[in-house]
């Protein structure tokens, strides 16, 4: 399959969903999903973030500090704890 009978299957896709009602991919409208007054509808899963693709240069835990401004509650770590002291540890 080439780019272009991908994009007009995708497409396709939407076209359908959107003729049939069908719910969104942002969990909108999915089952379980309600939310208080004046919140924003969440997604029906957690997502976290690989912690060494953001902010690379920044020190642990204002890398922390930024993802969480964006929003996100979960990170996941590769290799950022392999020198890490126990007082490391303790402070994550």
């Amino acid at each position: 399959m080439n780019r272009r009978d991908f994009t007009v299957n995708v497409a396709g896709a939407a076209l359908g969903a959107a003729a049939f009602g069908k719910p969104s991919l942002s969990g909108a409208g999915a089952p379980g999903m309600a939310t208080a007054a004046g919140e924003a509808p969440g997604v029906p899963f957690h997502l976290s973030v690989m912690l060494w693709t953001v902010f690379q240069k920044l020190p642990f835990e204002q890398r922390l500090e930024k993802v969480a401004e964006a929003g996100y509650k979960n990170v996941e770590l590769v290799g950022e704890y392999k020198k890490w002291s126990e007082d490391d540890f303790r402070r994550a």
